[in-house]
Formats: structure tokens, sequence, C-alpha cells
């Protein structure tokens, strides 16, 4: 066993794109639980991962679509098969750039969604008491907001013209999030909570922009907030946030003196009381520059140079492990440990055995951070 001071963890991508192409031609309403066929094949995909590449930690989502179906009723079909398999290693994400199908616009706007939304996560974090390692009630707040507003891609958005402003959207988001999260600590008082949001340099948008998310839950003080919405007590609190999970996909900083390591020791300065992970991380954005393993070797010498200087991260979540449909325009994305294609209705699993081996090197370790 290596003297490695973190473990891999990999994530079945499990949002609903609901929107549109970047030209605006096409409507795209896609889950990728159904495109990729993980839904179907649940129970092979995570005896194929943890037989195959040794992995014992996991996110996953709880398909909102599929299990609240409807106002007042709830489908626990897949989740109860969630379940069964997590053995306690599987971050259940409760809402992934999904809004309930069956509301109208109008109940983002008037908090309907907030309620229906808070009931959910106190339901589920009541049923399955025990049975996954934590919850992140919202993936990525910030990039779904975005896609909602500035972009105007994503319902309810139809175009950037008649999108609403980031933050009139991000005041329904986040309240929302902060709301599921005090309705699963309800139900679930011991559960980990997490959050993952992108975690990496920019030219316009800082690291307290993108960490936004992360300061709402915890209830800290935001001035920004409080000048473009009129408060930023939204019901925050520090207990609220154990997990501060940081997504990196874009190495643009190396040039402009922020490297990997100096971004996760600026999340351990910001965020003093939180475990860190990695919360999402591969080499999907330029798969034609780095292998799986190029990239592993990447993270391994950054994420150790980190921890050395004591960023103490915990854990680096490989995104998507299963290829998962692109953004865009709903095709098979690169960057996966473990393929599918798009003409076969059976999406028969392929991956190399050779990338297997070298991903049990990183995630087979002796300490079992998901049950600490």
């Amino acid at each position: 066993m290596s003297n490695r001071t973190w473990k891999l963890a990999g994530a079945f991508d499990a949002g609903h794109i609901r929107g549109w192409t970047p030209d605006f031609i096409q409507e795209l309403d896609f889950h990728q639980l159904e495109l990729t066929g993980h839904a179907e094949q649940l129970e092979s995909d995570y005896h194929l991962f943890r037989e195959e590449f040794g992995m014992n930690l996991f996110r996953d989502g709880a398909w909102l679509a599929r299990s609240f179906p409807e106002a007042g009723r709830f489908d626990w079909s897949y989740l109860d098969r969630l379940a069964s398999v997590s053995r306690g290693q599987v971050y259940l994400s409760l809402c992934h750039y999904e809004w309930l199908p069956w509301i109208a616009e109008e109940d983002l706007w008037n908090g309907r969604v907030i309620d229906l939304m808070s009931e959910f996560a106190f339901r589920v974090a009541e049923r399955y008491r025990g049975s996954f390692a934590g919850y992140i009630p919202v993936v990525e707040s910030g990039y779904w907001t975005a896609m909602m507003a500035d972009w105007g891609r994503w319902w309810p958005a139809t175009g950037k013209e008649k999108a609403r402003s980031w933050w009139n959207v991000y005041s329904v988001v986040g309240r929302m999030l902060v709301g599921m999260t005090r309705a699963v600590k309800k139900a679930d008082p011991r559960v980990d909570i997490a959050l993952s949001e992108p975690w990496a340099w920019h030219p316009h948008v800082s690291l307290e922009d993108q960490g936004r998310p992360f300061n709402t839950l915890l209830g800290r003080k935001d001035p920004t907030a409080a000048r473009e919405t009129g408060s930023d007590d939204w019901g925050g609190n520090s207990s609220l946030l154990q997990i501060v999970g940081l997504n990196f996909y874009n190495n643009w900083g190396v040039e402009q003196g922020w490297p990997l390591s100096r971004l996760l020791l600026e999340a351990r300065r910001q965020y003093p009381d939180q475990r860190i992970f990695m919360g999402e991380t591969g080499n999907c954005h330029f798969s034609d520059c780095h292998t799986v393993v190029g990239w592993l070797e990447l993270l391994d010498e950054q994420v150790e140079l980190a921890n050395r200087e004591g960023a103490d991260v915990e854990v680096v979540t490989w995104a998507p492990i299963l290829t998962l449909g692109d953004f865009d325009w709903g095709r098979p994305a690169p960057g996966a440990m473990v393929t599918w294609e798009m003409h076969d209705p059976k999406r028969q699993r392929h991956w190399d055995p050779a990338v297997a081996r070298a991903v049990r090197e990183y995630a087979e370790q002796v300490n079992d951070y998901a049950l600490r």
C-alpha cells in the first residue's frame, strides 16, 4: 500500500439537462441516469467499478423526476435499489441541475419550489438514514444558476434576452439549498452535508464568487448578496456544511501563479473547519491532451504537495467515471473510465483493463474516509 494521503472516488453524473443547444435551435431534455443506462444497469455498474477499478467511494444521484413524480407522491423504487448497493459508500446528490418537471415557472419565484424540495430532502434522509455516506443538496449551484441566467440556456430561460439576472435566480437556488440542507439535518442530524462547486483560477470569476454557495450555506456575511437582493441572511449556519467539494477541470492558473496545489491551500485557508474533497475532476475538457493516467499523475503531484503544506485533502473524485451526455448536444462526452456507444440501445460497457489497474492503485487505500 502506498503512502498516498488521499484516495480516489468516482462520480456517476446524475444531472437533468433541460434547455437548449448553444444555437437555441434544438431543445434538450434528457436525464443522465437514463441516457447512460446507469439507472437500468445500477447494480452491475457498481460491481464493475468495485471489482475492476477497486473503487469504494462514489457520488450518485436521487433522480428527482422519478423519485418525486407529483405533489404528495414519492416513488422510492430507484432509490431503494441505490441504497441497497451503497454500503454507506455513496454521497447522494438530491438536486443536480434538476427542477421538478411538473411545477410551473411561477413556483420558482413564489417560493413553492423551496417547500417542495425541502420536503423531498426530508423524506429521503428520513427513509435512508444510515444508508449513504452523506448528501449533496444541490450540485454546482453557481454554475447551474449561470446556465439559467447569464447564458440563458436552461429552463426556465429560453434565451439570454428573456433570462432573469444571476442574482434573481440565485436568490431562489441559494434559499432552496439552505432549506433542503436543514430538512436533511432535521431527519438525520448526524449525516454529513457536502457541496461541490467550481474552484479554479479564472480571469473574470473570483474564488469568492465561485465559492459563494459554500458561504451561503455557512451563513457567512456576503455584502454583494445584501446589495443585490436586500439581504445576506438566507438561513445558513456554520453547522450545516461538513465537506467542501472543489471542482477542478481546467488547469488554467499555472502561468498566473495558481497551480492546483495553491488552490487547495487557499480552500483550506478559507474553510479551516470543513473537510476538503476534490468534488469533481477529470480530463474530460481536454482528453486529447491528458490520458486518465496522466491526469491522475498530475493530481497526485499537486494534491500531495498541498497536503504536505497542510491542505488535508482527503478525497479526489473523478467525474464522470461513466460517459455522460455533453451539455451542448447530448452526445457522449470524452474523459470517462468506462464508455458506451450512442447507437447501442443496451449501452454495453467498454473499458481498458490497463486503465482499470492504474485507477485501482489510487482508489484502494487503508483508510475509508467515507466512514470516518
